[in-house]
């Protein structure tokens, strides 16, 4: 009787590894999808070619709001938002610049910190069993001091944090204020150099 139960629950381990794995596929390939898109659209091989379509961007109709949604998806799905911080201050200037930058920086970060949390949170953690507490150890156990600290450190990519956040257990409200105010410094310098 013992061994059928042992049995029942190495099958039930396997079956939630191998949606744990799945889970994480799908995570690697929409951020692998959205790099691929990226780089064959050239904005992230060409700086000229980036320049001159943001340049004819300011005609369009609604412009802060598309940039605002692509600027938030973007970096939801893990493409570095520094090149968009730049085009939103050429296109826009410093102030309106950083404002839709940093509007955009909260929300896609959000959108990376859920997407990292729903496709791989449980999953990540199933994988690295009882090591999954030095993930947690790493961010500082999600206070709004280690964020913060954290988004405003220059070395820190922007993306890995909202992963690794959204991976771990930092709790929602100290990953967002840590974040409001953590990612100030860097889209005032991106833009206003712009």
């Amino acid at each position: 009787m013992e061994s059928s139960s042992g049995s029942d629950r190495r099958s039930g381990s396997g079956r939630y590894r191998a949606r744990a794995i799945l889970r994480l596929a799908a995570l690697a390939a929409i951020i692998s999808i959205a790099i691929y898109i990226a780089y064959r659209a050239g904005v992230l091989t060409s700086a000229a070619r980036a320049k001159g379509v943001l340049y004819g961007l300011r005609r369009v109709p609604g412009i802060p709001l598309w940039f605002m949604g692509v600027y938030a998806l973007t970096a939801a799905f893990g493409i570095p938002p520094a090149v968009l911080t730049l085009a939103g201050g050429a296109v826009f200037g410093t102030k309106l610049g950083v404002l839709y930058s940093w509007i955009s920086a909260v929300v896609g970060a959000l959108g990376g910190y859920a997407l990292a949390r729903w496709l791989g949170g449980n999953a990540i953690r199933q994988l690295l069993g009882r090591h999954s507490e030095k993930l947690d150890a790493l961010l500082g156990h999600g206070t709004f001091v280690a964020i913060f600290r954290l988004r405003v450190n220059p070395v820190v990519p922007y993306n890995a944090l909202n992963f690794a956040s959204g991976l771990s257990k930092v709790p929602v409200r100290p990953y967002f204020f840590g974040t409001l105010l953590g990612v100030v410094p860097a889209i005032f310098v991106y833009a206003y150099f712009a």
